[in-house]
């Protein structure tokens, strides 16, 4: 298929716009998609004809494009590599002053496991903090909370916690919250000099960061010890290679407080109780499309191998056959000549092609019968098949 320089320019040339402008967006598979898409439309409209031949040029120019993506997406950058804010790179994380938080689609870590893992766990922690005296600000060293910052969190977790036993705690904690809290990724600053009163009693928006900490908070006011919690939970699920993979979005804090009565650490995860989809496992076949698409490329390969490798004659009779079936004429008791003059009438713009074909098929047909040689014209053949 023909295609001028710049048309070709132009189709690349879109690609890689689109590639720039979804630098921001989901991962790089996503943006290859799309990206192959726009060139997809952008082929079409821009089209001499629209044929087979244009259509099978289009199955190749996708399946080089997808065959490429494979090869180099190990080494290729994602087009989403912002850094989470606070995890896990920074263990010193003030989510107060933090008014929306960025989240990235950078594969971060992967776990495998022989079989499918359940919601305890998914989650991989990072690292432990201690507080600070705001209640929310934490850091790796233990600091004593400042009672006088958050006086009406005091208040209530002394009147509404009291000597209850653990589990009672949680769950007044969460019926609270459940009722009244929402997971939001910008719920902008709290710059107040009470800024765990002004979440617990004025805002009730925040992400994960704000409810470990305020839960772990409470839960020492009320005389119980909890130490928050970073690290990765929910993440997506492989089947085939029984992988679980983690992006830097799926970077999470939870809480974990101390059982007097069983003596352990109880596993606490406050953001599920305003965001139940927050832990969500997510699936990820991506290892079944590429499979999919190697095999697809592995066809289409021995597909364009065997159709090069074809002997000329036959591959002139079977076009005749398909240009034939097009038009539902039927060949039957008819001669190659004759099949040939039809489809000169009612094809008009193919008949010189066909005619000059046509010839050339009875000199190298006549050739081989006799035993000369027929390289020559099996080369002018072949190129005048690709023609029509």
């Amino acid at each position: 298929m023909k295609r001028s320089d710049v048309n070709q320019f132009a189709a690349f040339a879109l690609l890689g716009f689109c590639v720039w402008w979804m630098r921001e967006g989901p991962v790089g598979r996503w943006s290859f998609l799309v990206s192959t898409a726009v060139v997809f439309i952008f082929w079409f409209f821009h089209s001499i004809r629209f044929s087979l031949s244009t259509l099978r040029s289009l199955f190749v120019l996708i399946l080089g494009f997808g065959l490429v993506f494979l090869i180099l997406r190990g080494s290729l950058p994602f087009f989403s590599a912002e850094t989470i804010t606070g995890l896990p790179n920074h263990l010193d994380l003030n989510p107060a002053v933090i008014g929306r938080l960025k989240v990235s689609h950078e594969r971060a870590l992967e776990v495998y496991f022989d079989h499918r893992p359940n919601s305890d766990e998914r989650y991989y922690p990072w690292g432990v903090l201690g507080h600070t005296g705001d209640g929310l600000h934490y850091v790796q060293d233990r600091v004593l909370l400042d009672l006088s910052l958050m006086p009406a969190a005091r208040v209530w977790a002394s009147q509404e916690l009291g000597l209850k036993k653990l589990s009672e705690k949680i769950k007044k904690i969460q019926d609270w919250w459940a009722l009244e809290f929402h997971y939001s990724l910008s719920p902008g600053e709290l710059r107040g000099s009470h800024p765990l009163d002004d979440f617990l009693f004025s805002r009730k928006i925040g992400f994960c960061e704000h409810y470990s900490g305020a839960l772990s908070t409470l839960l020492k006011l009320s005389g119980t010890e909890a130490r928050v919690v970073v690290g990765f939970s929910g993440g997506s699920w492989n089947p085939v290679l029984h992988q679980l993979s983690y992006e830097m979005a799926d970077a999470h804090a939870w809480v974990e407080a101390w059982d007097d009565l069983n003596h352990h650490w109880v596993v606490l995860d406050p953001t599920l109780w305003v965001s139940a989809e927050s832990n969500e496992l997510r699936s990820d076949f991506s290892t079944l499309v590429e499979l999919g698409l190697v095999l697809f490329g592995l066809l289409m390969v021995f597909g364009l191998a065997q159709r090069r490798g074809q002997d000329p004659l036959e591959k002139f009779v079977s076009q005749l056959d398909v240009l034939e079936k097009r038009d539902r004429f039927s060949s039957r008791g008819l001669t190659l000549s004759e099949r040939v003059e039809r489809l000169m009438i009612v094809r008009p713009a193919k008949a010189t092609p066909l005619r000059d074909s046509l010839l050339l098929y009875l000199k190298v047909y006549y050739q081989a019968q006799s035993g000369t040689s027929q390289g020559v014209e099996k080369i002018q053949f072949s190129r005048s098949l690709s023609r029509w």
